[in-house]
């Protein structure tokens, strides 16, 4: 991923592109197998969430995409679950589920 194209994608995901934040999706992108092929699904997976109160953001500790939910009712949150597994399959890429903070981590393509 070129640096225009790595502006464009923390662009899209709303953090500003500092080079704290360019260093950190590099680590992102090295650790994430298969991301040239799901990164545009991941910006567009992203813009779904919002509208649910959910987002995908850059893990603070580690190197990995990560999907956060900010939901305070149990049926919207049913629904991101299934959109977020519906989007998974979809595009054949692994998540790891962290009930403790109920959020997923993108690991890469499966």
């Amino acid at each position: 991923m070129v640096q225009f194209e790595t502006e464009g994608f923390l662009t899209q995901l709303g953090y500003p592109t500092s080079e704290a934040n360019k260093r950190k999706l590099k680590s992102v992108i090295n650790n994430t197998g298969g991301f040239n092929e799901i990164e545009k699904h991941v910006i567009q997976l992203n813009d779904t969430l919002k509208s649910y109160q959910s987002y995908v953001t850059l893990s603070n500790n580690k190197d990995l995409l990560k999907i956060k939910k900010d939901i305070d009712s149990k049926i919207t949150e049913e629904n991101v679950d299934t959109i977020i597994q519906n989007w998974a399959q979809k595009y054949k890429v692994s998540l790891i589920y962290q009930p403790r903070n109920n959020s997923y981590y993108i690991t890469g393509k499966a």
